[in-house]
C-alpha cells in the first residue's frame, strides 16, 4: 500500500475507484466496503484508493466533544496498518483543517477527487453525508458524477441478525459501558489486545503518526512510480524530458535515481541553481521562452534549447557557444497554439531564418571563402538545428490539440526536405506535455516534456 500525504503527486494517468470517510476502527462494516471496493477496482481495471484524514474531524469542527462523547478507537497508524492488511492500493491522508472544514461538497469533489483521482467509481457509504455543514449526499454525488463522467455507487447499512447496526458511535457507546466483548465483534478483532496504546485516550493535537513521518519517503516513491508508468507507456523511439519547474533537487534526485537522465527547466535562474547540484552526466533541456541575455548563463553545460524562436536567439547562442568552444543543439519553437501567451515563429519567419543561417548547405567547409566571396555572412558555425518545438493550446477539445500537433509535423517535414534532407541530425519533434502526451506521440513526437504527471502540481508560491 501507498501512502499518499499530498493529493497533487498522485499518479495522475492512473484510474481509481474512490472511497472517503474516517474509518474510525476498521470495523466489520468497512472492512465490507473496502473489500467491495477492492472488487469493483479489478472490475474497472483501476487501483483501489481510500482518502481519508490526519485527525478526526470533531477535533477541529467540535473540540469540546472531542475526548468526550468522541474518542478514536484507533490512531492513524493503526487505521494504516489495518489499510494494509486488507490490501488497499493507495490510502490518501489529507490534513483536516479549519479551512478544509469550510470546503463545500462540490469543492471537495471537484478539486481533490476529479482533480487528482481520475476517478472511475466513487463508492460511499449508506450514510455520506459531507462537506460544509454536511450538505454533501449521494444525489449530490450522483450529479457529479454524470457531470464528470465517473460512475456512483452506495454501500447499504451493515447489521448483525439481531439487528443491531455496526458503526463507530456504536462501538463507542460499548466500551464506554464496558461490553468489550460485544465491541469486538463489530470491531472483527480484539480492541484490548490490538494496540499498545491506553484505549479510550484521544490522539491528542500535535500527536505524529509514524507512518506520516515516514510517508515523505513514501511521496519520493510515488515520484519513481510515476516516471516508471509514463516510460511504460511511451515508445522506445521518444525521449521523456522530466521538467521540473519549481521542484526541489530532492525530486530531480529521486527521479535521477530511478534511471531519468534528460531533465528540462523553463527558466534560466532556476537551472544555474539546480545544475551544480546534481550528478554531470544529467542532459540538461531548456525548454521555457529564452532571452538573449540569459544566454550566456546556460551556454557553458546546456545539452538542447527547444526554444529557439528568433535569428536574435540563434546567434546569441552561436556566439555564447563559441565563447565555451561547444556546439549547442537547438530547435525551432513554433507558434502552433490558439493562445496569445506562447511563442514562436510561422512556417515564413522559419524560412528567412534558415535561408539566413545557410541552413541548406549545412555547415560551411574550410575558411567559408565560398560565402566571403558572394558577401554573405558565413553559417552559424556553434548551434545545430536538430527538430522543431511547439505547445498547443490549453483545452479539453483534443480534436483541436491533434491538428494542432498535426500542423507542427508538417511543419517540420517541410523544413526536412527544403533544408535539412541530407542532415540526420534534424530528427526531433518537441510536442506534448502532462495533459496531451499521448496524442503528441500519435502524431509524431519524439520528445515530450513532462512535469506535473511525473513531480505532481507546481508549487508557484516557492
Amino acid at each position: 500500500m501507498q501512502i499518499i500525504t499530498n493529493i497533487q503527486n498522485f499518479p495522475k494517468e492512473q484510474p481509481t475507484v474512490v472511497t472517503v470517510g474516517i474509518f474510525d476502527g476498521v470495523h466489520i462494516a468497512h472492512r465490507l466496503i473496502l473489500d467491495e471496493l477492492k472488487s469493483k477496482a479489478k472490475e474497472f481495471s483501476a487501483k483501489s484508493v481510500v482518502v481519508t484524514f490526519d485527525k478526526h474531524p470533531c477535533e477541529v469542527i467540535a473540540p469540546e466533544r472531542y475526548g468526550k462523547d468522541v474518542f478514536l478507537l484507533t490512531t492513524l497508524d493503526e487505521k494504516i496498518e489495518l489499510f494494509r492488511d486488507i490490501g488497499i492500493d493507495y490510502l490518501v491522508v489529507l490534513p483536516f483543517t479549519k479551512e478544509f472544514a469550510t470546503l463545500s461538497y462540490t469543492g471537495f469533489v471537484e478539486e481533490f477527487i476529479v482533480k487528482n483521482l481520475n476517478p472511475k467509481l466513487f463508492l460511499v457509504g449508506f450514510n455520506h453525508n459531507f462537506g460544509n455543514n454536511r450538505k454533501g449526499n449521494f444525489e449530490k454525488l450522483q450529479e457529479l458524477a454524470n457531470k464528470h463522467g465517473f460512475e456512483a455507487e452506495i454501500f447499504p447499512e451493515q447489521h448483525f441478525e439481531n439487528g443491531e447496526k455496526v458503526s463507530s458511535s456504536e462501538i463507542r457507546k460499548l466500551i464506554r459501558a464496558g461490553e468489550i466483548e460485544k465491541a469486538n465483534q463489530m470491531l472483527g478483532y480484539d480492541y484490548t489486545r490490538h494496540s499498545e496504546r491506553s484505549r479510550g485516550i484521544p490522539l491528542l493535537q500535535g500527536d505524529v503518526s509514524t507512518s506520516l513521518r515516514f510517508a515523505q519517503h513514501d511521496e519520493r516513491s510515488v515520484i519513481a512510480e510515476n516516471l516508471k508508468y509514463i516510460l511504460e507507456q511511451i515508445p522506445e523511439n521518444v525521449k521523456l524530458i522530466a521538467v521540473s519547474k519549481t521542484k526541489p533537487v530532492s525530486n530531480l534526485q529521486e527521479v535521477y535515481e530511478a534511471g531519468q537522465r534528460d531533465f528540462g527547466e523553463n527558466k534560466v535562474q532556476e537551472l544555474i541553481e539546480k545544475y551544480p547540484q546534481l550528478p554531470n552526466d544529467i542532459r540538461w533541456h531548456f525548454v521555457g521562452h529564452l532571452q538573449t541575455n540569459k544566454v550566456k548563463y546556460i551556454a557553458p553545460f546546456v545539452h538542447l534549447i527547444h526554444s529557439v524562436d528568433s535569428l536574435k536567439l540563434l546567434k546569441e547562442i552561436d556566439k555564447e557557444a563559441k565563447k565555451n568552444n561547444r556546439v549547442v543543439d537547438c530547435l525551432l519553437e513554433f507558434f502552433i497554439a490558439e493562445e496569445d501567451t506562447k511563442f514562436g515563429l510561422d512556417l515564413q519567419e522559419a524560412e528567412i531564418l534558415l535561408e539566413t543561417v545557410g541552413a541548406r548547405f549545412a555547415r560551411p567547409v574550410g575558411n567559408c571563402n565560398e560565402w566571403l566571396k558572394g558577401g554573405r555572412t558565413p553559417p552559424l558555425q556553434n548551434i545545430r538545428i536538430c527538430g522543431v518545438m511547439g505547445m498547443a493550446t490549453f483545452t479539453p477539445d483534443t480534436e483541436q490539440i491533434r491538428r494542432e500537433f498535426q500542423h507542427l509535423h508538417q511543419i517540420f517535414q517541410i523544413l526536412k526536405e527544403k533544408y535539412f534532407a541530407d542532415q540526420p541530425h534534424f530528427c526531433e519533434i518537441s510536442m506534448g506535455m502532462s495533459d496531451d502526451y499521448s496524442i503528441a506521440i500519435e502524431e509524431g513526437s519524439t520528445m515530450i516534456r513532462v512535469g506535473s504527471t511525473i513531480f505532481g502540481k507546481r508549487n508557484y508560491g516557492a
